[in-house]
């Protein structure tokens, strides 16, 4: 018996699981994959290909681990130059302290 889409009402409800089957079959993914008996040399190869999976995912992970340290090296790098800058405000401020002290004895000698 074949399914058929029909505009007729009677055939509303065939027609209907017609158009679902069709979804669903349209649905359908296919992977093509070789058939070969797990010998020595397919073993090798899915063992070749497990590992290039892996060193791929373990660069993956050096690189997000070099990048991580590149971070905390800069971070560093920031803490100090903070404290740098701390140090050169405080010096300067005791420098301009310095020249008001003089600044203020020099106008009391004059006077």
């Amino acid at each position: 018996m074949m399914a058929m889409i029909s505009p007729a009402y009677e055939s509303f409800s065939e027609s209907l699981s017609t158009l679902h089957f069709a979804r669903r079959a349209k649905n359908i993914k296919n992977a093509p994959r070789i058939n070969e008996d797990l010998d020595q040399k397919a073993l090798i190869r899915q063992y070749e290909v497990e590992l290039k999976k892996l060193r791929f995912e373990l660069d993956e992970k050096n690189k997000i681990i070099q990048t991580n340290e590149l971070v905390i090296q800069l971070e560093d790098e920031k803490k100090q130059a903070e404290q740098d800058k701390m140090m050169a405000i405080d010096a300067l401020e005791q420098a301009s302290k310095r020249y008001f002290q003089e600044r203020e004895e020099r106008q009391n000698l004059e006077v």
